[in-house]
């Protein structure tokens, strides 16, 4: 007499191994809350081979899985810590004007009204017939000196990103636009409480830009910069995550 086969249980099963035992995990319930283990055994076992149930709450609750989960969520909230760095803020010079000599620009007035960021975008938008950018000295840049710039920019659609703090200058090479105003320091200032305390040591002065004498910290010292904020704020979230878990 043959018996007949019980067909397979519609839902998918998935391969799990329990104690170097090779097995196959089939949903018992619509609610997954129940699941058999079925020993995947040679077929000279077979018979010696039995069924276990697993409690899906319990699992739940084992430590290994707790800790596999509060890793995932710390590797989602460093993600999204370095995505929130990587891409800082867009500043198109003198916003809707652009890039240009009409209308007597100002753009130290413009650069004083910002606040910039490491990783923030400096935008320059300009007709690249009559316009272009150069990055210059800070010696170049008081002389209007556009012989030996370290950068030149010339597609009339350039975005320049600060990776280092201190000051960062531009100009317009063409023939007397520099000297018409078309030209812009862009200053990345130190942390904010060293930025806070810089206006008490002269209270009297005027908002202005800092000497441009002293040459801003290099790249890796605004890499370590950036990194340990970063650090410090993934830390301060993963404990608040913890704390909740």
């Amino acid at each position: 007499m043959m018996t007949r086969r019980r067909p397979p249980n519609p839902k998918s099963t998935l391969p799990a191994t329990i104690n170097g035992t090779q097995c196959a995990i089939s949903s018992l319930s619509p609610n997954h809350t129940n699941f058999l283990l079925s020993l995947q055994l040679p077929r000279t076992r077979r018979d010696s081979a039995a069924a276990c149930t697993l409690d899906f709450p319990r699992l739940l609750d084992s430590p290994l899985l707790i800790m596999a989960v509060r890793g995932i969520v710390l590797a989602l909230v460093l993600a999204m810590a370095v995505l929130h760095h990587a891409h800082g803020a867009v500043h198109k010079v003198r916003d809707s004007a652009g890039w240009t000599t009409i209308g007597s620009p100002d753009y130290k007035q413009w650069a004083v009204t910002k606040t910039f960021q490491l990783g923030d975008v400096i935008h320059f938008e300009y007709n690249p017939q009559f316009h272009n950018v150069m990055r210059m000295t800070h010696a170049m840049y008081r002389a209007c000196n556009a012989t030996s710039p370290s950068a030149t920019y010339t597609t009339g659609n350039d975005s320049i990103t600060i990776t280092t703090r201190g000051h960062h200058y531009f100009i317009c090479g063409f023939t007397g636009h520099c000297q018409s105003g078309q030209k812009v320091d862009i200053n990345v200032l130190p942390t904010t409480t060293t930025a806070a305390g810089t206006p008490s040591s002269s209270p009297m002065a005027a908002p202005t830009l800092p000497s441009a004498q002293s040459p801003g910290p290099s790249p890796n010292t605004a890499a370590s910069s950036m990194a340990s904020i970063a650090l410090a704020k993934v830390l301060l979230l993963a404990l608040a995550i913890l704390g909740f878990a």
